[in-house]
Order: structure tokens, then C-alpha cells, then sequence
């Protein structure tokens, strides 16, 4: 599906962006990767802020060209991260195949399941994130400096 016919069904609506969201929003990108590292914390928790960091990056990608995804939608986790890769291309698809696998993951954790994450699953989820994070910022610095 194209960013056009996501817009036509109401998955995705215009929207306007400025420094001051961005900011905010990789703020919360920062405190879940910093969170990750928390003493304590179980692998589940730590999987879950590393989701949540790879999703705001994704918001971060979508409202840095001009939209946001329709939040009264069903499924507008999925579509953020199929927008994004819309966007950015087809070299970051490994990374948000790897979201989408998590996003699974985590909604069984949240809502279902304790303790079904494995260190392991975990330490990747969090490697993957901190790439995209890369290539965002690299993203966003070629190419909407103004909002950085």
C-alpha cells in the first residue's frame, strides 16, 4: 500500500510537525533506551522500552513528512511501522520486519504473557533499535535539518 491509499482510508492524516514534537519525541526515544539498561528490570520490560523506542522513531519519520497515523484505527502500531518503511526504503525493511515480530511480541506481554522474552531476544531487539536510531537521525539530518 502507498502513503496515498493509506491516506484515503483514514489510516493516516495530515499533519504539521515542528522542531518542538521532534524534540519531544526523541526525548522519549532517549528515556526508553536509557530505561533498557535499568538494574532490576526484567527482560520482558526491557523488550517493551525497546519497542516503544522503535516506535517513536517511526512517529518521528511519519510526522517529520508530514503525517500521523490515525490512533481511532485498529492496528496503527503495524501501520506506523509499514509507513515508515514507505518512507525510508527498502534498506531499513530488515529492521522494521524485526519491529513488527516485536510488536507481536509485546502485545502478547503486555496483555497475556509474563516472562516469555529471552535475554537474548531482548539484547537483539534492542541492538536493532539503536541502528534504526542511527539511521533516523541520519534520516532526518539529510533531509528536514529543521527539525533537529
Amino acid at each position: 500500500m502507498s502513503l496515498a491509499e493509506f491516506l484515503s482510508k483514514d489510516l493516516l492524516k495530515s499533519h504539521s510537525t515542528g522542531k518542538a514534537e521532534i524534540t519531544q519525541l526523541l526525548a522519549v526515544v532517549r528515556r526508553e533506551i536509557k530505561d533498557v539498561s535499568v538494574t532490576g528490570l526484567s527482560t520482558d520490560r526491557r523488550f517493551a522500552c525497546s519497542y516503544n523506542a522503535a516506535l517513536q522513531l517511526s512517529h518521528i519519520v511519519i510526522a517529520s513528512t508530514g503525517y500521523r497515523t490515525n490512533p481511532s484505527k485498529s492496528g496503527h502500531h503495524k501501520l506506523t511501522f509499514e509507513a515508515a518503511e514507505l518512507i525510508l526504503g527498502a534498506e531499513v525493511q530488515l529492521m522494521l520486519d524485526h519491529f513488527e515480530i516485536a510488536r507481536r511480541k509485546r502485545n502478547m506481554i503486555d496483555y497475556n504473557v509474563s516472562g516469555s522474552i529471552s535475554e537474548s531476544e531482548s539484547e537483539d531487539l534492542q541492538k536493532a533499535v539503536l541502528d534504526f536510531q542511527t539511521h533516523v537521525l541520519k534520516w532526518l539530518s539529510a533531509n528536514h535539518p529543521d527539525l533537529i
